[in-house]
């Protein structure tokens, strides 16, 4: 499925924003849409839920789309579907190659965002040594079958934000509590409410990582009609835990 998704989405959406990745197991599909606000401040990395793809129309194509209005340019990734516990690190080598393709661009503020269980794989690009990621975002995570037992753990040393749903799935509202759980027993400070972020961390991230919990309040898994909120309130967190430009221009 994966391959035919490639294809699929390499014929409609537009030439200019497809790359072809090079990793170990092959060439990898992302869509690249840079800053159109002229005030750049990073970018975000993209990892769809599973069986969906990079333009999938819930989550992935509204942030793909309206993160660049704001100074973030993005790279949407598409990630093989997983059928057992091992092919949860497949996203890795994509991942690394994203960072890279960013970094030759001037871009070193990179945030890694994954929605579903594509929070997951994120996740496990970090639990696994994954450099070059400032951030990490999960909306409404879940380890759903196999990987499962993974999905509470957190990277340390990383500013973390969870995402969730008001009506969301319940497999990501056990996933949520139990990672609020670990977060808490780690030393992560966690904040939660409904929209409401603090105004800086409690803990820098560069020491042993900060951890917020954010509720979209009647909002279901796929979001539809909270695109605006869910941008807004992911603008405001970034505002405070990958702050500024930090783009280098290539000599």
């Amino acid at each position: 499925m994966a391959s035919t998704w490639s294809e699929l989405i390499s014929r409609h959406v537009d030439a200019e924003q497809v790359v072809w990745l090079e990793t170990p197991a092959g060439k990898t599909l992302a869509l690249y849409q840079a800053d159109r606000s002229g005030r750049p401040q990073g970018a975000a990395i993209l990892i769809h839920e599973a069986s969906t793809h990079a333009d999938w129309p819930a989550v992935i194509h509204p942030l793909r789309e309206g993160l660049p209005d704001h100074g973030w340019s993005t790279l949407s990734l598409q990630i093989a579907p997983e059928s057992s516990e091992s092919t949860a690190q497949e996203a890795s080598p994509g991942i690394a190659a994203a960072v890279a393709f960013l970094n030759e661009r001037g871009v070193t503020n990179i945030v890694l965002l994954g929605y579903g269980r594509g929070a997951l794989r994120a996740q496990d690009y970090l639990l696994n040594g994954g450099q070059g990621v400032n951030a990490l975002v999960s909306i409404s995570p879940h380890g759903a079958g196999p990987g499962g037992d993974k999905a509470a753990l957190l990277p340390p040393g990383t500013a973390l934000l969870d995402i969730h749903a008001e009506r969301d799935l319940p497999v990501v509202q056990r996933t949520i509590s139990r990672r609020a759980l670990y977060a808490r027993r780690n030393g992560l400070q966690a904040a939660a409410g409904p929209r409401a972020l603090p105004a800086r961390a409690a803990t820098a991230p560069e020491a042993s990582g900060s951890y917020r919990l954010l509720l979209v309040t009647g909002a279901d898994h796929g979001y539809r009609g909270y695109e605006a909120a869910l941008i807004k309130d992911l603008l405001g967190w970034l505002r405070h835990h990958a702050p500024g430009i930090a783009i280098t221009r290539p000599s």
